[in-house]
């Protein structure tokens, strides 16, 4: 164990690439994320709109009726 904190120096460098990696990921997940985000808003309009479609018919049927 007190062996592995005398870490030779490419440990360094695996370690940096490590991060970078991670870093990309991070990267990845956080645009995946917004377009996740636009597509969330697009669902709700289109479900909006539905529900606006929707309201207008009821609104036809009840002029029709009255």
């Amino acid at each position: 164990m007190a062996g592995e904190k005398d870490t030779p120096s490419g440990s360094d460098g695996e370690f940096s690439s490590k991060m970078d990696q991670i870093e990309s990921i991070i990267t990845v997940l956080s645009q995946q994320q917004r377009i996740l985000d636009g597509l969330g808003f697009s669902l709700a309009c289109i479900h909006l709109n539905e529900s606006i479609e929707a309201l207008r018919l009821d609104l036809t049927q009840l002029e029709s009726q009255l």
